[in-house]
């Protein structure tokens, strides 16, 4: 989130949303809705399954000066959405929630187990069906991989290898090149 402020006139606030955004930047200017005049800079996007994102950017000025303090002060700042997104979650957290939420959407029933050692990842999965998410000369399951790869290492400071293996497909793939 970022906020930007002038002797409480106006504010810029970014959020999931423009109706978290507007709430956040009227709980900065202790003001209500009807006090200030909103801006919508820009409207934001969920992108493609989390990748890609963009959070919505207002601006809100207010009407007038003397309309301002109404809603009473809050003791707390708002929580910041990074903290909550990075706070107690670990990669390998963050690698099995996308594959849940992924696998869920294909409505698959599938146990993941995660593994991490140093900067590789491993990722096994289990159930019936595994087929599908093998696909054709295992593409589906190398573009699993990949995206799966992409979240991981979205707010990742170092590289991490991700593989992801059902059945042990990749070793019985390599046998059958060799």
């Amino acid at each position: 989130m970022s906020q930007f402020q002038n002797k409480n006139n106006f504010t810029e606030k970014s959020a999931k949303s423009i109706n978290e955004a507007i709430e956040l930047a009227l709980e900065e200017l202790n003001a209500s809705r009807e006090d200030v005049d909103i801006e919508v800079i820009e409207e934001g996007s969920k992108g493609f399954l989390g990748l890609g994102a963009k959070d919505a950017v207002v601006k809100v000025t207010l009407k007038n000066q003397s309309a301002a303090p109404k809603k009473s002060e809050k003791a707390t700042a708002p929580l910041k959405t990074e903290q909550v997104q990075t706070d107690n979650t670990s990669v390998e957290n963050v690698a099995k929630s996308f594959l849940e939420n992924l696998f869920a959407a294909m409505k698959l029933e599938v146990a993941i187990s995660v593994s991490l050692e140093g900067d590789m990842m491993t990722v096994n999965l289990e159930g019936d069906n595994m087929g599908i998410v093998i696909g054709k000369r295992g593409d589906t399951l190398d573009s699993v991989q990949y995206l799966t790869s992409l979240v991981v290492n979205k707010n990742s400071e170092d590289y991490i290898k991700v593989t992801i293996d059902t059945e042990n497909y990749r070793e019985k793939r390599e046998e059958a090149l060799v």
